[in-house]
Order: C-alpha cells, then sequence, then structure tokens
C-alpha cells in the first residue's frame, strides 16, 4: 500500500500512487473508522472539493469502507 488507509479528517486513504492522474488500471481506495463517515458520503455524493473526486482510473475503482466509516 502506498499512503495512509487512514490520516486527516477530511482525506480519504489510498492505496495506489497517482492519486490524481488518470493511468490507473485499476485502483482501490480504502476508508477506516467513523471519522471518515461524512468524507465518505462527500466522495459518493462527487463532491468535487474532495481530491479523491477528480480521480478516474481507465478501469475500476473500488472503495472498500469498515462498517464505522460507512455509517453503520
Amino acid at each position: 500500500m502506498v499512503g495512509p488507509a487512514v490520516g486527516r479528517a477530511g482525506l480519504l486513504g489510498r492505496s495506489c500512487p497517482g492519486l490524481l492522474h488518470d493511468i490507473e488500471q485499476r485502483c482501490e481506495i480504502l476508508v477506516a473508522g467513523a471519522a471518515k463517515t461524512a468524507i465518505l458520503r462527500r466522495f459518493r455524493a462527487g463532491d468535487p472539493t474532495l481530491p479523491a473526486s477528480h480521480f478516474h482510473p481507465l478501469g475500476e475503482l473500488r472503495v472498500f469502507a469498515d462498517k464505522a466509516a460507512a455509517g453503520g
């Protein structure tokens, strides 16, 4: 994994390099902890203020969230 899976409350962790570069064939974003619930909702809604919202891999993008981050 490259980069933190958990970090500042305003960031989603990442598991692939070049978060803002559209060259990845497949990318997985890991989201953990209740502190990420609001950020995950904003990401799913396409909030353009989140850096991860600007990442569009050429292939597949998967988001993995634990129960706390998913709001449950």
